[in-house]
C-alpha cells in the first residue's frame, strides 16, 4: 500500500513539531513567564519532556522503515540518515534537552534545529526517481477548476454553519443572522473562486514550460507553502507575540514538512484520472463534517483563536483536496453540462486574458458588494436591523468565517492602517530596548498617626465579578465573599487596564500603566507598592510567582509564601499564612498572594472537572472552584476575627483580570481586552478607625491600579498622580469633594497589539485590534460580555486620536521612542 511510507513519516513530523513548539514557547517571554517557568501545563506535556528522546527515536525508526519501503529510495543515504539521528537521540537521552531550556536565544535556536530530522528526510526523499508521466493533471484538457473549488467552499460553509446554528444560543434577530450567513456564504464562494483562479494562473504558467505536469505540481506546492506560512504567521504566531523575520522563517519550517510529504505522495503517482470512488469519498468526508462540531469542544484554552484557525485552514485544505479527487465523478455526474459550458474556467485557457478578466470581475463584484453593504447599513439600522453587529457576532462564534475575515481584512483607510502600525510598534518591546524606569514617588510624606493596620492583599487570578453574589445575585455559592462584601467597600464597576497577568500584576504594584515589555529592569524605581511596604516598616509575606521574581528586590526579610509549591492554590496559601501569623513577631504585616485556582490553564490541566456540584447558568468547572475558594476565605476571615486582627486590618480581594468563559465562542484571556476579560471584582475592607474618616463612590469606575495609591492615602498624606495613566486613590476625606468621573482610560492586552479605551466612567469600551485590523465598541451593562454597538466613522477617528495621545504621554514619561 503506497500510503504506508507517508503514514510512517507522520510520527516523525509530529515529534519534531512538538519539541520545536516547546522550545519556541520557552523563548517567548509571555509563555515562559506564564506557563513554562511555573510548569502550568498539562501532565501530558511533562511526560513528553521526559520521554522526548525516546519518542523521537521511535519516530526516526518508523520514518526510516517507511522511507526504505519504496524502490530506488537512496537506501545508503537513508541508512546514514538513520545512524546520524539515532546517535543524536542517544545523546539527548543522556543529556535531556527540553527540560533544561530557558527564556533565551538558545531556545529559539533549538526551535529551528528540532525541525532538522523531518525536513532533512523529506529533502533526501525528494530526489527519488518518479514514474513516467508524474505531475499534476490540472494542466490536462478539460480538467475542471471552478466547480471543485466551489464544492470545497460550499462544503466548508455548510459544515461550519450547521455547527454554528446547532450551537447558537438564540441571541439576535433571525433576519440579522440570515444576513450574516448570506455574507458568510458570499465570502466562502469568493474564497473558492480565488482558489480556482490561483490554480488557473499556476497551471497556466506551467503550460509555458517544457514539462507542464511536473511544473504545475511544483508550483502548486510552492504556492501552498508560501500561503500556508503566511496564514500560520497571521493566525497563530502573531497571537503568541512572535514576530519579525524569525517568525516568517519558523512558519516556513512548520509548513515545509507537510508540503514536502504531499509533493512526494503526488509525484510518486503516475497519471490517474479515475478519481476517488463514492464510498471512499464519503468515508473521507465524514471526519471533515464532524470537525466543526468537535474542534470547539476539544479546544477551550485557545488564545486568539489560533488553534481553531489552524484547524479551520486544515479543514479547508482537506476539503479542497477531496473535492479535486472527486472531480472525475463530478464530470460524469449532473455537473457535466455545467462543466461543459462556456462559463466554466478551464486550465487550457488559464494563460489567456480570460483569467485576468475573471479575476478582475471577482474583485469588482466583491468591492461592489462590500460598498453596497456599507451604504445600506444606515437603512438597515432605521429598520431596527444591525447587520454589522450580526457579522461581528458570527465572526466571534463561527471559526471558518472568522478565519476568512481575519485573513482577508485590511485597514479601511490609510489613517487606520498607520494607527494599527503604531499599536504594533508599541507592543512587546524587545529586550534590546533601552529603558531605565524613572523614579516614581507617589508620596514621601510621613505616616498617618496611630497604629499601622495589617494589609492582606488577595489577587485571585482570573476571578470574574459575576461569579460573586455581591455582584450577581444569581451566584448563590459565595456566602463568605458576600458576607465580607457587607463589611467592605464594593466597587461595582472595577476593571484591570491589562488583559493578562504579564502586565497587570506589574501595573498593580507600580500603581499605573507601564511600557509594553516583560520586564524593565531594574523595576524598583517604579515599584510604588514595594516602596510603601519598606518605608512603613511592614513585615512582608509574599507569594513570589514568576512575575514578581522579576519585579521585587531580593530581600532576606521577606517571608516567601508557597516557596515549595509550583502551583499556587488559595486554600494552601491561606492555611500557610494563618500558621505564619500565629508565630509572627509584633508589628504590622503585609501579605500578598495571587492564587491560580481559576486560571484557564489550571482548569484545563485538571480536566475541567467540577470539584463539587453542577452550577446551572455558570461554567461549572469554574464556579465549583470559586465555591471552594469562598469556603477557604471564610475560614481565614474567621481566624482573623478570632485572633483580634480583623478590626485592625485592610483586606483587599480583587483579580488581575477576568476571563472569557464561552461568551461569543471565546475562552481564556491574554490576547483580548473584551469586557469580560477587563472586568474584575474589587472589595476593600477597612478597619473601623479608618473607615469612619473616609468616603468613597462605589458606582464610579475603579481600576486595580488605584489600589496602591489608595493604600498610600490610607497610610499617609494623599498621593500624587505622576501621569494620567497612573491610578488615583479610591478613598478621600469625608469633607473632600468627589473626583471628576473618568471620561476615558487606556487599556491593553498584556501580550498582543490590542488596545482600547474605557469610556464614560466605565460604561463603554472601545477596542482596536491591530492583529485582525478591526475596531469594536461595547456598551457595558449587567451582561458580563457587554453588548456590541455600532462604531461610526467619526467616533472611531476620535478614539484613535485618544489612544495615540495616551501612548504619546507614556512614551514621554518613560523616555521611549518605539522604532
Amino acid at each position: 500500500m503506497r500510503g504506508l511510507p507517508i503514514l510512517a513519516r507522520l510520527p516523525l513530523h509530529a515529534a519534531c513539531a512538538l519539541g520545536s513548539l516547546y522550545a519556541l514557547l520557552c523563548h517567548i517571554p509571555f509563555t515562559w513567564h506564564n506557563f513554562i517557568a511555573d510548569r502550568r501545563y498539562p501532565l501530558a506535556v511533562e511526560r513528553f519532556l521526559d520521554l522526548h528522546p525516546w519518542v523521537l527515536l521511535a519516530a526516526v525508526l518508523a520514518a526510516c522503515l517507511g522511507a526504505l519501503a519504496g524502490p530506488g529510495r537512496h537506501r545508503r543515504l537513508v541508512w546514514l540518515w538513520l545512524v546520524a539521528h539515532a546517535a543524536a537521540c542517544a545523546w539527548l537521552a543522556f543529556r535531556p534537552l527540553l527540560p533544561g531550556l530557558g527564556n533565551d536565544g538558545a531556545s529559539l535556536a533549538w526551535a529551528f534545529l528540532l525541525w532538522v530530522p523531518g525536513l532533512s528526510l523529506e529533502a533526501l526523499l525528494s530526489a527519488a526517481p518518479r514514474p513516467e508521466g508524474w505531475g499534476s493533471d490540472l494542466v490536462d484538457e478539460g480538467q475542471p477548476l471552478l466547480i471543485p473549488s466551489w464544492t470545497a467552499a460550499l462544503f466548508v460553509f455548510f459544515a461550519y454553519s450547521a455547527a454554528h446554528l446547532l450551537g447558537a444560543r438564540g441571541s439576535g434577530r433571525a433576519c440579522e443572522l440570515h444576513l450574516a450567513l448570506g455574507w458568510s456564504l458570499a465570502g466562502h464562494v469568493l474564497a473558492g473562486s480565488a482558489l480556482a483562479l490561483s490554480l488557473a494562473c499556476l497551471s497556466g504558467a506551467a503550460l509555458l514550460t517544457r514539462s507542464p505536469r511536473q511544473a504545475c505540481l511544483a508550483l502548486i506546492h510552492l504556492a501552498v507553502w508560501l500561503a500556508g506560512a503566511a496564514a500560520l504567521k497571521a493566525v497563530a504566531l502573531s497571537t503568541v507575540s512572535f514576530s519579525g523575520p524569525a517568525s516568517w522563517l519558523y512558519a516556513a519550517c512548520v509548513v515545509a514538512g507537510p508540503v514536502l510529504m504531499s509533493f512526494d505522495w503526488h509525484a510518486g503517482q503516475g497519471p490517474d484520472k479515475s478519481g476517488l470512488a463514492w464510498p471512499w469519498a464519503a468515508l473521507l468526508a465524514a471526519p471533515l463534517l464532524l470537525a466543526p462540531f468537535a474542534v470547539p469542544r476539544l479546544i477551550k484554552a485557545d488564545w486568539g483563536f489560533a488553534l481553531a484557525s489552524c484547524a479551520t485552514v486544515a479543514v479547508w485544505l482537506a476539503a479542497a483536496r477531496l473535492a479535486f479527487s472527486t472531480a472525475p465523478l463530478l464530470r460524469r455526474g449532473v455537473l457535466a453540462k455545467l462543466e461543459a459550458s462556456r462559463f466554466a474556467l478551464r486550465c487550457r485557457r488559464a494563460h489567456s486574458w480570460r483569467t485576468l478578466w475573471a479575476g478582475l470581475a471577482v474583485v469588482a463584484l466583491t468591492a461592489a458588494g462590500n460598498a453596497a453593504f456599507t451604504a445600506m447599513d444606515p437603512s438597515f439600522r432605521r429598520l431596527g436591523l444591525h447587520p454589522r453587529r450580526a457579522l461581528f457576532g458570527l465572526a466571534a462564534e463561527e471559526p471558518s468565517f472568522r478565519t476568512l475575515k481575519g485573513l482577508l481584512t485590511l485597514p479601511e483607510s490609510s489613517g487606520q492602517g498607520t494607527f494599527f502600525q503604531l499599536l504594533q510598534k508599541h507592543t512587546n518591546l524587545p529586550r534590546s530596548t533601552r529603558l531605565a524606569l524613572p523614579e516614581v514617588e507617589l508620596s514621601t510624606g510621613p505616616a498617618a498617626p496611630g497604629p499601622r493596620p495589617d494589609i492582606f492583599f488577595f489577587v485571585i487570578d482570573s476571578l470574574r465579578p459575576d461569579y460573586l453574589g455581591a455582584y450577581n445575585p444569581k451566584a448563590d455559592f459565595t456566602p463568605s465573599f458576600d458576607a465580607f462584601a457587607k463589611e467592605s467597600a464594593v466597587f461595582k464597576r472595577a476593571f484591570s487596564p491589562y488583559g493578562g497577568t504579564g502586565l497587570s500584576e506589574p501595573a498593580l504594584w507600580a500603581g499605573g500603566m507601564l511600557p509594553h515589555m516583560q520586564y524593565p529592569s531594574p523595576f524598583h524605581p517604579a515599584n510604588s507598592l514595594e516602596k510603601l511596604v519598606e518605608r512603613r516598616g511592614y513585615r512582608a509575606m509574599v507569594t513570589v510567582d514568576q512575575v514578581l521574581s522579576a519585579l521585587l528586590r531580593p530581600s532576606t526579610e521577606t517571608v516567601r509564601l508557597d516557596a515549595e509549591r509550583v502551583l499556587y492554590k488559595f486554600c494552601d496559601s491561606l492555611s500557610e499564612l494563618e500558621d505564619r501569623l500565629a508565630s509572627a513577631p509584633p508589628g504590622p504585616v503585609f501579605a500578598y498572594t495571587q492564587p491560580q485556582d481559576l486560571h484557564v490553564s489550571v482548569i484545563e490541566k485538571e480536566g475541567r472537572a467540577t470539584v463539587s456540584r453542577e452550577y446551572p447558568g455558570f461554567f461549572s468547572a469554574y464556579a465549583s472552584r470559586v465555591a471552594r475558594l469562598d469556603a477557604c476565605f471564610g475560614r481565614f476571615v474567621a481566624s482573623l476575627k478570632k485572633s483580634g486582627r480583623w478590626d485592625r486590618s485592610i483586606v483587599i480581594v480583587t483579580a488581575d483580570h477576568g476571563d472569557s468563559l464561552g461568551e461569543g465562542g471565546r475562552w481564556g484571556h491574554a490576547y483580548t481586552v473584551y469586557p469580560e476579560v477587563l472586568s474584575v471584582p474589587l472589595l476593600i475592607h477597612l478597619p473601623p478607625s479608618l473607615a469612619s474618616g473616609v468616603a468613597w463612590d462605589e458606582d464610579a469606575m475603579a481600576l486595580n491600579t488605584d489600589i496602591t495609591p489608595s493604600l498610600y492615602a490610607l497610610l499617609g498624606p494623599p498621593p500624587a498622580q505622576p501621569a494620567p495613566f497612573f491610578g488615583r486613590s479610591l478613598f478621600r476625606g469625608r469633607s473632600a469633594p468627589a473626583p471628576a468621573p473618568r471620561s476615558e482610560h487606556l487599556v491593553a492586552s498584556s501580550y498582543g497589539p490590542v488596545y482600547g479605551l474605557l469610556l464614560e466612567d466605565g460604561r463603554s469600551l472601545y477596542i482596536a485590534d491591530s492583529t485582525a485590523y478591526q475596531e469594536y465598541l461595547f456598551r457595558l451593562g449587567d451582561a458580563p460580555a457587554g453588548e456590541a454597538a455600532t462604531l461610526e466613522a467619526a467616533p472611531a477617528r476620535a478614539f484613535r486620536a485618544a489612544v495615540r495621545r495616551w501612548l504619546g504621554e507614556m512614551d514621554r514619561f518613560y523616555g521611549l521612542r518605539p522604532d
